[in-house]
């Protein structure tokens, strides 16, 4: 353990090193190894990203082992991550991979404009052409098209951004209690509001069962590369980095390695 804890702290000292893999069996002690890695480095604020399940034990029994007087934070609220800012270090801040991802909800956010100009309808062909509606931009008003450069009619298909290239504004909206029966989930994920306020605060990101971040466009695959831009080091702990396809473990690679990234861009 000695020696894997010594061999990822100095290869995190590298500066185009963003991060490392740290495989093995369960029972190997990956988080023992995980927090000497960060006694190594010299890490002063800590943040663990774990499942729920999981967070208890670190806080009660992985951490104790290692570091028996180290102040530990549960970070729950945004109330949490701005008290943060208050304490002496070192510290550890332990967060639920749920209270990491979840955010609110959205829908498509347009507008819908009268066409100056008459459409005809080709479920009634026998009928004269009338004015139609179809949706806009809210921003610059333009009309939305779509891949076929055709107005777009239906809320299905509204695009992400506007259509029109001066202005690319974000069409999408917060998803209200009050419109859609009181299930809106209005909390803002903590991994968003990490990255925007907390950039680089924490010297090391420790992500337990990494695998699971694996997604390339779900919520915890976003959210922890969110993390990973807000900390300065990043630690994966996982026993099963690889399930054979390649699509498996590139989002991963993508997020921690720099190299991975310049060979393929987010635009390329």
């Amino acid at each position: 353990q000695i020696d894997v804890a010594a061999a990822i702290a100095l290869g995190l000292q590298l500066p185009h090193v963003k991060g490392n893999f740290l495989i093995g069996q369960p029972g190997t002690g990956k988080a023992q190894m995980a927090l000497g890695v960060a006694a190594l480095m010299n890490a002063q604020r800590i943040l663990i990203v774990a499942p729920p399940h999981v967070v208890p034990v670190w806080e009660d029994i992985e951490i104790p082992v290692v570091w028996p007087s180290m102040p530990i934070v549960r970070i729950k609220t945004i109330s949490d991550c701005e008290r943060l800012r208050t304490l002496t270090t070192p510290y550890i801040a332990l967060l639920s991979r749920e209270h990491a991802k979840l955010t609110y909800q959205t829908v498509p956010g347009a507008i819908r404009r009268r066409t100056p100009w008459r459409i005809a309808d080709p479920n009634t062909p026998d009928a004269p052409p009338a004015y139609g509606w179809v949706w806009a931009c809210p921003h610059c008003g333009n009309y939305l098209l779509n891949r076929k450069d055709e107005h777009v009619k239906d809320v299905a298909d509204i695009p992400m951004r506007c259509t029109t290239a001066r202005c690319r504004e974000p069409l999408q909206t917060v998803r209200h209690k009050a419109h859609h029966g009181g299930n809106a989930n209005h909390r803002i994920a903590l991994a968003d509001y990490l990255v925007h306020r907390f950039k680089n605060h924490f010297d090391l990101l420790i992500a337990d069962e990494l695998h699971e971040y694996k997604g390339g466009t779900t919520y915890q695959g976003l959210g922890m590369g969110q993390l990973v831009q807000a900390c300065r080091k990043t630690i994966g702990l996982t026993g099963t980095l690889f399930n054979g396809y390649s699509s498996g473990v590139f989002p991963l690679l993508w997020r921690l390695h720099a190299g991975i990234r310049s060979e393929y861009p987010p635009n390329g």
